[in-house]
C-alpha cells in the first residue's frame, strides 16, 4: 500500500520497527491513531505491513504511510532472499570483537550499523551507523538501532564518538539513547580489539 503520490517504483517509504505484537497507538510522528484514525494494507516491495496515519496524510499528500518491520527478523548473509526489506547479519570474527548488521530492500544495502557485543558482561557499543542519503530521515537508522539492541537484550548499551552535527545529535536525541559518545568497552572487546590488558 503506497500513499498518494507515491508510485511501485519509489522505495523511499517510511519504516518503524515492530514485532508482531505492535499495538500502534501512535504514528511515527506522535499522533494517537485511535483518535486520528488509520488504514493499512501490505506492500510488496517492502513485504510488510503498512499503516497510513490520517492525520499525517491529511497535513501532507503521502505522507504518515509506513512500513512495519520486527527488528527481531534477522537473517545470516547465507540465507538472504534478496527480497522485501531484510536485517542481514555479519558475525564478528571473534568472540567480543565488531559484527555489522545491513539493512537491504530489494537485495540492495540502503544502511548498516557496526556493533559489538559481549555476553558474558552484557554490554553493547555500537560503533557507527550507516544511511545512504537518500534514504534518511526515514526511519532506516532507528530500526537498524533496534534490531543492534535486539541482538543484546537486557544490555547496557552505548555508542562511540558522534559525529557533531545537527542530523546526529536530531537522531540521538529523538530516540533518547543514554551513553551517546561515551563507549563502555569490557576487557573482552578491549581484548578482541587487540587493545593491551
Amino acid at each position: 500500500m503506497r500513499g498518494p503520490g507515491q508510485d511501485e517504483f519509489d522505495d523511499t517509504l517510511s519504516v518503524w520497527p515492530s514485532d508482531h505484537n505492535y499495538r500502534n497507538s501512535r504514528c511515527p510522528r506522535g499522533h494517537v491513531l485511535a483518535l486520528g484514525g488509520r488504514s493499512g494494507g501490505y506492500d510488496h516491495d517492502y513485504r510488510a505491513t503498512v499503516l497510513r496515519c490520517a492525520i499525517c496524510g491529511h497535513d501532507d499528500i503521502g505522507a504518515g504511510t509506513w512500513a512495519l518491520i520486527d527488528p527481531t527478523a534477522q537473517v545470516p548473509e547465507s540465507a538472504a532472499t534478496g527480497q522485501g526489506m531484510e536485517l542481514v547479519v555479519f558475525p564478528p570474527p571473534v568472540r567480543a570483537g565488531v559484527g555489522r548488521i545491513e539493512l537491504r530492500l530489494r537485495g540492495h544495502v540502503l544502511g548498516d550499523i557496526d556493533l559489538t557485543l559481549c555476553g558474558v558482561d552484557r554490554r553493547g557499543v555500537i560503533e557507527h551507523v550507516r544511511v545512504d542519503p537518500p534514504r534518511r530521515r526515514l526511519g532506516y537508522s532507528r530500526l537498524l538501532v533496534a534490531a543492534a539492541r535486539a541482538r543484546g537484550v537486557g544490555f547496557t548499551w552505548t555508542t562511540t564518538k558522534v559525529q557533531d552535527t545537527f542530523e546526529a545529535r536530531a537522531f540521538w536525541a529523538r530516540i533518547g539513547w543514554p551513553g551517546v559518545g561515551e563507549p563502555f568497552y569490557c576487557s573482552h572487546m578491549s581484548e578482541a580489539a587487540g587493545f593491551p590488558p
